[in-house]
């Protein structure tokens, strides 16, 4: 089962998946814009034309195994503290939260 963990600032919630990304496998830099890591993906781009997209799968699985790490450590540089931590399915959650 999945865990998330669920991150608040107070005026809404963000739940973070433990472990691999497979969005951020598969979008790489794209994923990394959505979550605010502008400089990182601006390089790490480069290097994907630079190099011809032969960097590009590599680049993918970094993404992917440290991603979510990435995106936590920003979620709370960013001031959100951890509020939960969940063992089940979010789907689950948000129908629950009430």
């Amino acid at each position: 089962m999945k865990n998330y963990n669920i991150y608040s600032n107070g005026s809404g919630l963000v739940a973070i998946k433990e472990g691999f990304s497979w969005p951020a496998l598969f979008f790489g830099p794209l994923w990394g814009f959505t979550k605010g890591f502008w400089i990182w993906d601006v390089i790490l781009l480069i290097v994907m034309i630079v190099s011809g997209g032969a960097a590009t799968p590599l680049i993918g699985l970094i993404y992917g195994c440290y991603g979510n790490k990435w995106w936590t450590n920003r979620v709370l540089k960013n001031g959100q503290t951890k509020t939960a931590l969940r063992r089940r399915g979010m789907t689950e959650f948000l129908e629950n939260r009430g």
